[in-house]
């Protein structure tokens, strides 16, 4: 399968910054630095300097709005746990951690699957009420146990350290 690249833009420290993503079956994963001893995934300021990074690495982005992450709301919730929980956003921001691993090779405790980790991930999923799997005229709305939303506190805070220290701006 080919790999296709997309630009992702990310809200982190109250800046609009842009990440080059890529889906590649089975495996997704971001642009970095690979020429460093210590990998790190690049970042941009700018649309356009991103774009231009692809352009030299002879990649061929796919035409497409970039969708806002906002790993702002993670850092905020962490400051203040409760179990209102935006699932689209959890789970968006997640799904890069998970990426951020697996590009850098490095661990990420939500990517070890068990019983409670699996039913957390599934709620999210579920909440985010994609129309082809939820049906008409229906909504799911997860309600969280005190257990599960100290679960999703520890993923998102090892999630977000790591994705911090994971970046090296362009």
């Amino acid at each position: 399968m080919k790999r296709n690249y997309y630009i992702s833009e990310i809200k982190l420290n109250d800046q609009i910054k842009y990440l080059i993503w890529f889906s590649d079956e089975p495996v997704d994963g971001l642009v970095t630095d690979a020429s460093a001893h210590n990998p790190k995934i690049l970042v941009f300021k700018d649309k356009a300097d991103a774009k231009r990074h692809a352009d030299n690495q002879n990649i061929t982005l796919v035409d497409e709005e970039p969708i806002l992450q906002d790993f702002d709301l993670i850092a905020s919730w962490l400051e203040n746990i409760t179990d209102e929980i935006d699932c689209k956003e959890f789970l968006n921001c997640w799904n890069m951690f998970t990426d951020v691993a697996t590009t850098l090779k490095v661990e990420f405790k939500g990517d070890k699957k068990g019983k409670a980790r699996n039913r957390i991930y599934d709620k999210l999923f579920f909440g985010n009420n994609i129309p082809a799997i939820t049906p008409e005229g229906e909504k799911y709305l997860p309600k969280w146990t005190i257990e599960e939303v100290g679960l999703i506190a520890e993923i998102m805070k090892q999630g977000l350290m790591m994705f911090r220290n994971s970046l090296k701006e362009v």
